[in-house]
């Protein structure tokens, strides 16, 4: 069985610390960013209840101008925590980018350097965690 490897140098800018590793400064600034992805997601979900009761027969669209505004600068703040030039490698706004779906999707394993597997012998088998499909995804 073959199993694939990627070794993803920038990786360190999306790992979310815990509060001992991190400076005043960092941490500020991760808090920020959850917010700002909060933000997001909560402005998609009143975007998607604006068109839910929609009938078919519609002959208008909803004025969504603002929200799609905010939804936009929301994102390019977002973007703007990561590389200025194209934002985060792993999520573009509130979705995954298209390496951030072919990472998951080809990779057994990624990581920021070789040198993080050293420590585990050669036999160690990985596991990924098991993910649901949104049809499988249990009632809160």
């Amino acid at each position: 069985m073959m199993h694939t490897s990627v070794c993803v140098r920038h990786l360190p800018y999306h790992i979310v610390k815990s509060d001992h590793q991190c400076t005043r400064s960092e941490l500020s600034a991760l808090r920020l960013c959850a917010e700002e992805h909060r933000h997001l997601k909560n402005l998609e979900f009143m975007l998607a209840e604006v068109y839910r009761d929609l009938k078919s027969d519609a002959t208008e669209a909803p004025d969504v101008r603002d929200l799609n505004d905010q939804i936009a600068k929301t994102s390019e703040r977002l973007d703007s925590r990561f590389n200025k030039y194209w934002g985060s490698l792993f999520r573009s706004g509130s979705h995954h980018s298209f390496f951030g779906s072919q990472t998951m999707r080809y990779a057994d394993l990624y990581a920021s350097s070789c040198v993080n597997l050293v420590n585990y012998p050669l036999f160690y088998q990985f596991h990924a965690t098991a993910e649901t499909v949104p049809h499988e995804a249990e009632v809160e």
